[in-house]
């Protein structure tokens, strides 16, 4: 299904009798370039991207004669992150296109079937704040959903940690099923660039399963995963990756108090 959004506006969209295998947030954000055309008119170019952390998107699914579960919750950023940490699709997420942005949240290998008398609730809502001086009234937002033919009896769910702000230390339980551990320290800059609270140094635990990491390690794993395209700047270090983890618990200490925005972002598998 597709559906013209506008900014600011919370949206409850309902899908239904289909296969959801991705979803895509089109945003042609536009503002005032700051020179006019030979009529005097503005010239206009896409705004930057400011804080997706503004774009709200929660997904609901309700089965036949059963309640509401929520599968996806949280913002845009936290969501890009989760699933893309160290991928080449979240650099494309973020990119500025002839079309705008496509922010592109692809569940392969898993989906949603939705069978007769099943529902997805969308609840978005896009702040005009996510983007540099937007001009609401020039701009786009667009709601779609990319079907696929199977669906799956499991789905990727991010789940937040926050750390606290000036905390110089994460130590919590992160449950069951967890696929990816990632830690988001600095959204403004990627690692490298960035001047803000790294992990140091911690441990991993879980059922049958142990790990214990340096800054070193971590950034080595983490610049691997980029052997096909080593252009790609590393953003966020994945602790974790791999089959997924039962009882899972996360020591990490870092290297100075951390900002209010840190967390620890998961992936864990639920049943649907």
């Amino acid at each position: 299904m597709r559906k013209i959004l506008n900014f600011d506006t919370p949206y409850p969209i309902e899908i239904t009798k289909e296969t959801v295998g991705a979803i895509n947030l089109r945003v042609k954000a536009m503002k005032n370039s700051g020179v006019n055309d030979a009529d005097g008119n503005p010239i206009l170019e896409a705004a930057p991207i400011v804080d997706l952390n503004r774009i709200s998107i929660e997904l609901e699914l309700q089965r036949r004669g059963q309640r509401k579960v929520k599968i996806m919750r949280g913002n845009l950023a936290d969501n890009l992150i989760g699933m893309y940490a160290q991928s080449i699709k979240y650099k494309h997420a973020k990119a500025s296109t002839s079309q705008g942005y496509n922010h592109y949240l692809d569940f392969n290998p898993f989906a949603i079937a939705l069978r007769e008398g099943d529902k997805l609730i969308a609840n978005i809502t896009v702040g005009s704040a996510a983007y540099d001086s937007v001009r609401k009234m020039d701009s786009l937002i667009e709601f779609e959903t990319v079907q696929v033919k199977d669906g799956t009896n499991v789905f990727p769910v991010v789940r937040s940690y926050p750390v606290g702000k000036d905390k110089e230390f994460f130590d919590g339980d992160l449950g069951n099923n967890v696929a990816k551990v990632v830690a988001l320290t600095d959204l403004s800059k990627d690692y490298q660039g960035s001047t803000e609270a790294k992990v140091r140094l911690g441990k991993i635990r879980a059922n049958n399963f142990d790990k214990s990491f340096t800054d070193t390690a971590l950034f080595v794993q983490n610049q691997h995963m980029f052997d096909d395209n080593d252009q790609t700047d590393i953003e966020d270090l994945i602790i974790y990756q791999g089959k997924p983890l039962d009882n899972v618990w996360l020591e990490a200490d870092f290297d100075k108090p951390v900002l209010e925005s840190a967390k620890i972002l998961v992936v864990a598998y639920e049943r649907i």
